[in-house]
């Protein structure tokens, strides 16, 4: 199947939160990686203050050797949240 669905991200209530949908994880195990950053993009439109969407793109953005970006990308997710980021 792939991973070009319309469906981007899903909503976790009890957080009340956005979280990156597992599509995005999905297109990361499966080598999509440019449909893996549409995902977290969506991801973070929705939120902008999302570090776990601005992590998970800084490794996909990585496997596509955009380094520049995933080191801004990184460094974004890094200023929204310091202590909860896990690489």
């Amino acid at each position: 199947m792939k991973c070009s669905r319309l469906y981007f991200i899903w909503w976790q209530a009890e957080e009340d939160k956005i979280i990156a949908s597992p599509l995005g994880n999905d297109c990361l195990t499966k080598g999509e990686y440019d449909n893996a950053i549409v995902s977290f993009n969506k991801a973070i439109e929705k939120k902008e203050n999302h570090a776990d969407a601005f992590v998970k793109k800084t490794y996909a953005l990585s496997y596509l050797k955009k380094y520049d970006e995933a080191i801004k990308c990184f460094d974004k997710a890094i200023e929204i949240n310091s202590v909860g980021i896990s690489v």
